[in-house]
């Protein structure tokens, strides 16, 4: 097995990084197809062939039309995927056949930190990872909350683990010298829907996180839209009303203040702080008790459904996509409410998106970061900014 210095110069040839891809993105692809695919002449592509099965990154498997079969092997190599979520870190060791070897969830809560730029416990999770591995790992990608410079790495603001201008991605390669690629959390979700989830064959959709805050992934034409200063999708710095422009939002956004995770546990407080009483809710237990009945919840949770129907309709007025995808924690109580967000949205827009929750859950953004380092290490960024 070559070593990662050397597996990235082979995957940096522009034919080698274009098979790679490929069998990355599509799966199995027969040499015919990947003639096809990738416009190589035959001779090219059996000199590709051969060099990727010498790194033993790929395997051939006979076909019955004596077109050989193309597939990434298993155990070929391993990829760290990490999505720093506003309360959680999810985390997972990935081979390139993109078959998961191990997982971790740890709650921010239960990674101590001596102050908002110490790493330590980021870089414990991923010493876990490693000592869990049982081949070479060649990069690790990772989705940082808030706004992000995936050149850099330097994660510029991100209000959940109180991080401004950090270079993540210097400080992960320094530690562990394996390189790194840093993207925002909600972008990578988004790639991670767009070549495994309900993204597939889709060439304009939204991709919506409800979590902790709220932050929404763009793409154009097949490819990830990130705005002039990275900062596109950034959904939750929408204005819900008027009212709201008298306010000041360092940290999460206008919309983030009443419609996320975090808002809405917000709201439950503030409704009983005004009643008289000293007792805090999660958006969880709000959702449930409006499920119960309760009218105070119910009254949040339907406000909470305007928000966002709102927030949609703004951004489709905009985009116009084939569908909006919905994911993150909040995602998993507001199957009841898609029907009335629905019903918004068909008094105030023309053409109606599909509204579509996402099957992947929290690993989106760790698939979407594994596929980050694949893009990196094969110079194949597919993205408009």
């Amino acid at each position: 097995m070559m070593d990662v210095s050397a597996i990235r110069m082979l995957l940096r040839n522009s034919h080698h990084a274009n098979a790679f891809r490929q069998l990355w993105r599509r799966g199995p692809l027969t040499i015919s197809q990947m003639a096809a695919d990738t416009s190589l002449t035959l001779s090219t592509l059996h000199k590709v062939v051969d060099d990727l099965l010498q790194a033993d990154l790929i395997q051939v498997q006979p076909h019955h039309n004596n077109d050989p079969v193309l597939l990434l092997k298993p155990g070929g190599g391993y990829i760290i995927g990490i999505d720093i979520g506003g309360t959680r870190v999810t985390a997972a060791l990935m081979d390139l056949a993109g078959e998961q070897q191990h997982a971790l969830e740890v709650l921010w809560d239960e990674m101590p930190r001596r102050d908002e730029h110490d790493l330590e416990p980021l870089f414990t999770l991923i010493d876990r990872l490693i000592a869990a591995c049982p081949g070479l790992v060649i990069g690790i990608g990772v989705g940082a909350p808030g706004v992000t410079h995936p050149g850099s790495g330097v994660v510029s603001w991100a209000p959940g683990p109180r991080w401004r201008d950090m270079p993540l991605k210097d400080a992960i390669e320094q530690r562990f010298r394996i390189p790194a690629a840093v993207e925002n959390d909600v972008n990578l979700a988004t790639l991670g829907e767009l070549y495994f989830g309900v993204g597939r064959h889709k060439r304009h959709f939204i991709c919506i996180m409800i979590g902790t805050g709220i932050g929404a992934g763009i793409v154009i034409n097949g490819a990830l839209y990130r705005g002039a200063n990275h900062a596109a999708g950034e959904v939750g710095y929408m204005v819900p009303s008027t009212d709201f422009l008298a306010g000041t939002y360092i940290s999460f956004g206008a919309l983030e203040s009443v419609a996320s995770g975090t808002g809405i546990a917000q709201q439950a407080t503030i409704a009983h702080t005004n009643a008289g009483a000293d007792v805090t809710y999660s958006a969880e237990e709000v959702f449930q008790l409006a499920a119960n009945g309760q009218p105070w919840a119910t009254a949040i949770v339907d406000q909470t459904g305007r928000y966002l129907a709102q927030m949609i309709a703004n951004v489709c007025a905009v985009l116009d996509p084939e569908c909006v995808v919905l994911g993150g924690g909040v995602t998993r109580d507001i199957r009841p409410m898609l029907e009335t967000i629905l019903a918004h949205l068909s008094h105030v827009l023309p053409i109606l998106p599909t509204l579509i929750l996402s099957e992947m859950g929290a690993y989106a953004a760790v698939r979407g970061a594994i596929t980050l380092v694949i893009d990196d290490l094969t110079g194949g960024h597919e993205t408009q900014n």
